[in-house]
């Protein structure tokens, strides 16, 4: 298995695709929107129109999401692997996933409404357990 790091500019684009090259990978809400993929996938992160999410797929799977043109591979390791180190190696390629993945400081306001604690994101969007 493979852990494949996608970034989507346009993730209407994605999905129209996907829907059209994909349609047995595609999961959609009781609404008929596009919810998720059936292949196990991380929460996406958004950022305007763009989306960027970390999926486990066959190596075949993997082949084939690399075609697609509404997608950029940013990296890709074998299940359970570093993505991090890949994904560092391109520097044009962590510039993306940093600007999608904020991972500014955070204050987080208590009950009592008062500034309480500065969280910082991890800057990994996730793992699988």
């Amino acid at each position: 298995m493979k852990d494949v790091l996608l970034h989507a500019p346009d993730k209407a684009a994605m999905v129209a695709e996907m829907e059209a090259v994909f349609p047995q990978i595609i999961v959609n809400d009781d609404a008929g929107r596009f919810s998720g993929f059936s292949a196990d996938m991380l929460p996406l992160r958004e950022l305007g129109a763009e989306c960027m999410t970390i999926v486990r797929v066959s190596p075949e799977v993997a082949a084939q999401l690399a075609l697609l043109t509404s997608v950029q591979v940013l990296a890709e390791v074998e299940a359970y692997g570093d993505i991090l180190t890949e994904l560092d190696k391109d520097a044009a390629k962590a510039a993306i996933y940093d600007r999608v993945h904020d991972q500014t400081p955070q204050t987080i306001t208590g009950i009592d409404g008062e500034p309480d604690t500065i969280v910082t994101p991890e800057r990994l969007i996730g793992a699988f357990a």
